[in-house]
């Protein structure tokens, strides 16, 4: 899949740009804190290839915040959702959602 053609852009995941653009103003996503001997505490900043997506979920700095309308949808209740078709919608929002293959409400 990234060998064909393959530049930055192919190779930089999601999670990378993300990560990039915060490392770029100093908001590291996780970085290594360090009290050294003297008491005083260091900071370095972790390489932003190197972040994946769970990192955002272990850094002191994100919170994970859930859709409130769905509730806990950690039990699966997710899969129950009613999905409609797209074309229900204005002509400028068919372009931006998707119909799918499942089972929808009508």
């Amino acid at each position: 899949l990234f060998k064909f053609k393959s530049g930055q852009s192919t190779r930089t995941v999601c999670s990378t740009m993300v990560a990039e653009a915060f490392a770029q103003v100093n908001f590291p996503i996780l970085p290594l804190v360090k009290e050294i001997e003297d008491g005083s505490i260091r900071f370095y900043r972790r390489n932003p290839k190197l972040c994946t997506p769970s990192d955002f979920d272990y850094s002191p700095y994100f919170s994970i915040i859930k859709y409130p309308l769905l509730g806990d949808t950690s039990n699966g209740k997710y899969k129950l959702l009613p999905w409609h078709n797209a074309d229900e919608l204005s002509q400028k929002q068919r372009g931006i959602y998707i119909d799918s293959n499942l089972p929808t409400v009508k």
